[in-house]
């Protein structure tokens, strides 16, 4: 997908989402029936809420470099759908996908898929859609 200009300020934070997946910390999984918390070594906590709740009404949201993730089970992938990104977050140039997202945070729209694939792997595939940056919805994994 092409990249549209993006326009206004930004402030970068530290290691927001999806850019803390590119990390060299060591992660957790923990999984409940209500949530699947994902834990880094370095005090980053996303909280992914499988209890069947939609993402706020537009009036309740709070932007976070995080967004808003609501997730529910696939067999045995957890789908994740993110919205309401803090739009002043840009993320570090680091020379992944995390770093072509760019431009504005209103209107970008995430869907991640993690599979586990054996003791030491999870595959993940995200699904970046924001047309006021881009063209067309691209996946990367």
């Amino acid at each position: 997908a092409q990249r549209k200009a993006a326009t206004g300020t930004a402030k970068e934070c530290g290691f927001p989402f999806p850019f803390v997946m590119e990390n060299p910390w060591v992660f957790q999984f923990l999984v409940t029936p209500e949530e699947t918390a994902m834990i880094w070594g370095g005090r980053e906590v996303r909280h992914v809420y499988t209890d069947g709740r939609k993402h706020p009404p537009a009036d309740e949201l709070w932007p976070t470099p995080w967004g808003d993730s609501i997730g529910h089970w696939e067999g045995d992938t957890l789908v994740v759908d993110v919205t309401n990104f803090d739009p002043r977050t840009i993320y570090p140039n680091d020379g992944g996908y995390a770093g072509r997202v760019g431009g504005s945070r209103e209107n970008l729209h995430l869907i991640e898929k993690y599979k586990r694939i054996d003791a030491k792997t999870i595959q993940l595939l995200v699904t970046v859609d924001d047309p006021t940056v881009y063209t067309k919805k691209w996946t990367v994994r």
